[in-house]
């Protein structure tokens, strides 16, 4: 006997609904996406029991999530979609305030790091800075860039910064495009100046 077309689509959707993964969307659109094709099968089929749909949104999420997956598993009751909402919305919040800070102290790292290398690249062995060193004509041009640091001076390009991102010159980590078009997991490697 053939199948009637609604538990087809209630097949299809119970399919859909085993298989889905978050993949690089956000959370809330992951949680949303879930939860449509649960009220689906509801409107079709059967409702679903909170414990199942805890189970379908758990065996979607990625990596990142692992931690608070295992202690959500581990719970003797069962959560309502809300509940497990708000936590993994948390969650998702805690993840992008660790990794913003996480990526600032990389930019602070890296700029200390080629503060002290282009300090110490302009002195001689006698302590002096070098444009100590040269005539009273460039005398002030010089200590102007050396106190900048490698800012651009009177349209000249004395140092401009490199993105540790993207790899391209005229912009640091913190200002590049493509970072903001992405969400990426950091970590720090050194890098020379």
């Amino acid at each position: 006997m053939y199948a009637s077309i609604s538990q087809m689509r209630a097949m299809q959707f119970k399919e859909e609904i085993t298989l889905i993964k978050r993949k690089n969307r956000l959370i809330l659109e992951y949680l949303h996406a879930v939860k449509a094709l649960a009220d689906k099968i509801t409107l079709i089929d059967h409702p679903i029991s909170d414990d199942d749909l805890t189970l379908y949104i758990l065996n979607g999420l990625i990596f990142d999530f692992r931690d608070i997956t295992a202690s959500i598993r581990k719970r003797g009751k069962s959560l309502s979609f809300e509940e497990l909402y708000d936590l993994l919305v948390g969650h998702d919040s805690y993840l992008r305030r660790l990794q913003t800070t996480t990526q600032q102290l990389m930019v602070m790292a890296n700029y200390t790091n080629c503060r002290t290398s282009f300090k110490s690249s302009y002195q001689k062995d006698n302590g002096k800075p070098f444009w100590s060193l040269h005539n009273q004509g460039q005398d002030r041009d010089l200590r102007s860039q050396y106190q900048t640091l490698g800012q651009p001076n009177n349209n000249k390009k004395w140092h401009q910064p490199k993105c540790q991102f993207c790899d391209q010159i005229g912009h640091t980590t913190k200002l590049c495009p493509q970072l903001k078009s992405h969400a990426v997991t950091t970590t720090y490697t050194p890098t020379s100046c």
